[in-house]
């Protein structure tokens, strides 16, 4: 099997995490937001897992964005994002196939967190990110 590319693994995550339901899932970060939304961007990609290169792991941040416009409504929202299991759980969306349909070996969501007031255009939202590591 060939080593998957950045670009086919952030794909591969987003088809996951179409999943869960009522989420949005955008390619890139538009200039104005409709939350639920998620967005997928790699922060590390590590090339030598193996002696003489190959097996590389991918680190990717899954962030997702909701509206605070009330504050109980947008806190049950990323408690079920964060849960590890249930109908819009992003662990389970991406966990469900590991292989994200035989594009990697194997993939995890190692944790989520970092819960974060975001300002845009000033409309205030929350935001929480999910590590994932992907072993391609």
């Amino acid at each position: 099997m060939a080593v998957a590319t950045v670009s086919q693994v952030s794909q591969a995550l987003r088809t996951a995490l179409q999943a869960v339901q009522g989420l949005r899932v955008v390619e890139y970060i538009p200039d104005s937001l409709n939350p639920p939304m998620a967005t997928v961007g790699v922060d590390t990609v590590n090339y030598h897992g193996a002696f003489r290169g190959g097996n590389p792991t991918y680190l990717f941040t899954v962030s997702v964005v909701v509206a605070r416009a009330s504050d109980r409504i947008a806190q049950k929202r990323l408690d079920d994002y964060l849960s590890y299991d249930g109908a819009n759980s992003i662990r389970a969306a991406i966990e469900a196939d590991t292989s994200l349909c035989d594009t990697v070996q194997t993939c995890q969501v190692t944790s989520g967190g970092n819960i974060t007031n975001i300002n845009v255009q000033d409309v205030i939202y929350l935001a929480v990110d999910f590590n994932v590591e992907v072993y391609a």
